[in-house]
Order: C-alpha cells, then structure tokens, then sequence
C-alpha cells in the first residue's frame, strides 16, 4: 500500500496539492509510522509549499509527523540524502534545517494552542472518573512511594525535570489528598495531554472510552496509537485502560485488581 501511494505521489506535481491534503498526507504517514524514503521527502516538498496556507488544523496535523519524524530520528536532511542517493551541500543542509525549524515551531505553536484550548473545555468522563476513584484507591497500596511524605506539597516530585515540566504547563490542579496524582496533565515538549499522570514513576495512564476505537469497537484508532507511541518515545511509561477491558459490569476488586 505505502509503495503504490508513494509511486503515485511521486508523479503528482506538488501544484496540484492543497494545503488540506499535504497536511492529511503528512499526519497518515505519521501514524502508520512510514520510513519509505520517497513518501517522507514528498511530504517534506508538499509541507514547504503549503504550511504558509494551513489552519490549525492542518498545522497540528503537521506537528505531528515532524514530531513523529524528530522521535524516529528521520531528519529531513537524512530523508532527502536517501531519495535522491547523494549527499546535500553544506550551504543547502543550512538552508534546509533553518526552513524545517521555522515551519515546526509554527507547527507547534498551533498545536500546543489547540491543546490547551481543548484541556480547558474538557469534562471528565464517567469512565475517567471511576478509573480514577480505584486508582486513588489502591495505588497507595501496590506502591508505598506515593505515601512518601515529602509529595504533600504540590510539585513535590522527586523527578526534577517532571517537575519543572508540570509546574509550566497548562495540566490541572493536584488532587486533594492525592499529591502524587494529577489529572490531565499536558507535556509542553509534545503538546499532548494525558489522562492522569504520576510524576514519580512518569506513569501516563490514557483512560480510553469507544471514541478511541473503530466503529466495531475493536480496534484503536490510528490517532491513539500513535500518540502512545510518541508518548512512549518520549520517556513515558504508558498504560491504556480500555473501555472493553474495564467493563461497567466489573466488581469493585476485579477493577482494583486490574
């Protein structure tokens, strides 16, 4: 499949692409992970032409293939060098880092917004809620860090970097009585946000309800995974409680339990 769309973009003159698609092209390649060389150097063409024309949307969805491509360790200049089979000039290399520079920060900048726009307006769901309610429940139990007395104060947390990170971000207030706990917490360096988090272990725990799913309710989504792959590639430990895992049905210590 990746070979045929990349075959059949490479003979697409890059007039032909809208902003719209270049950013749908961009964040699909992302998601499936792609590394075919061909494919990434057309998106790398088409997102130079079209960055300048994208809305927010667009814009977050190129973030997330340059942030994918930043994780992967594939740099635009490695990407190109693969395709064309040659080495780019010093002075063109220059070029090329200063273009990708400026269009990933306006790239980020969007994201981060949406991000945060979208933390603000969120409402707990009700499986959020009750995955919550065990959690503050038996973790205490299963990990006696968390009743260390020294996380009674908020950003107490023996992770320095996690600290600074979360006292500058945009995540919500500590939990009474739950300092090692904190819910919707948002990274600044990717602009994710997570369910809840525990800075003491950087444990993202993802509380994931049927919108994260297929229409049979089956499979995750494509935008699911990839962020927990992102996550992960940027030292989070993370766990997914599903929806069909959990279960309304399910008894109170088979939940603790899980």
């Amino acid at each position: 499949l990746m070979t045929t769309l990349t075959s059949r973009l490479e003979r697409m003159p890059l007039s032909a692409v809208g902003a719209r698609a270049a950013a749908n092209i961009a964040w699909s390649a992302a998601v499936l992970g792609s590394e075919e060389a061909g494919l990434l150097c057309f998106v790398w063409r088409a997102l130079d032409e079209t960055v300048g024309q994208m809305q927010t949307t667009g814009l977050s969805q190129a973030h997330q293939f340059m942030l994918n491509s930043q994780l992967s360790d594939l740099s635009r200049q490695e990407v190109f060098a693969a395709f064309y089979g040659s080495t780019p000039s010093a002075r063109v290399v220059a070029a090329a880092r200063s273009l990708a520079e400026r269009e990933s920060e306006l790239c980020r900048r969007a994201f981060l917004a949406e991000s945060r726009r979208q933390l603000r307006t969120r409402t707990s769901s009700r499986l959020h809620r009750a995955v919550s309610a065990v959690l503050v429940k038996v973790a205490p139990q299963a990990l006696p860090e968390l009743s260390d007395p020294e996380l009674t104060q908020e950003g107490d947390s023996p992770d320095s970097e996690v600290a600074s990170r979360e006292s500058s971000s945009s995540s919500r207030h500590w939990a009474t009585g739950t300092p090692w706990l904190v819910h919707e917490y948002f990274d600044p360096q990717s602009g994710y946000s997570v369910d809840m988090f525990i800075p003491r272990f950087k444990l993202a725990i993802e509380v994931d309800g049927p919108t994260h799913f297929d229409w049979r309710g089956e499979r995750p989504l494509g935008r699911t995974t990839m962020k927990q792959r992102h996550l992960q590639a940027l030292g989070f430990r993370v766990m997914s409680v599903s929806f069909l895992e959990w279960g309304t049905e399910a008894a109170a210590e088979e939940e603790g339990s899980f």
